[in-house]
């Protein structure tokens, strides 16, 4: 596999998207979630990554936090 020029994006404000060009010429949409996103929502969570699906984005950022979680011996009882 030929070594290619690293792909980068800068730095883009929350809530858009940027276009990525590939080496092979197609595109990739990158979307930044916005500042008031809730990470911890989980439902909310789910929704924004089928809408991003249906959009054929990539989201970046913190997509689902869950700050309780139960430890293995919670889950198995």
């Amino acid at each position: 596999m030929p070594k290619l020029e690293e792909i980068s994006v800068g730095d883009y404000e929350p809530g858009t998207t940027v276009n990525v060009a590939m080496h092979d010429g197609s595109l990739i949409q990158l979307h930044k979630l916005e500042e008031d996103y809730d990470p911890t929502d989980r439902m909310g969570a789910m929704h924004r990554l089928q809408w991003a699906q249906e959009k054929q984005e990539f989201i970046t950022g913190l997509i689902h936090y869950n700050g309780n979680p139960k430890t293995l011996a919670q889950v198995e009882n």
